[in-house]
């Protein structure tokens, strides 16, 4: 799991709209064990690439998000 941290230098090349199936692919460019992951991303839609850039997160151990999970799951 990774935590979302932000993005750089996004360009959009195209429009996104409701309905459409967008795929994200990613390419891990830097990742320090329970630091910063940096990787390049594209998302197309058809053929078409319509947005690529940079992003970063953190990762989030596993067992962290299923024991929030299970908390959130408890107060419902």
């Amino acid at each position: 799991m990774v935590g979302f941290g932000g993005v750089d230098d996004v360009k959009f090349r195209g429009v996104v709209l409701p309905g459409d199936r967008l795929v994200v692919m990613v390419r891990l460019i830097k990742a320090r064990r329970n630091r910063m992951i940096v990787a390049q991303f594209q998302g197309v839609v058809g053929d078409q690439i319509v947005c690529e850039g940079e992003l970063k997160g953190i990762p989030i151990p596993i067992e962290y998000v299923t024991s929030q999970l299970a908390k959130f799951k408890a107060a419902q």
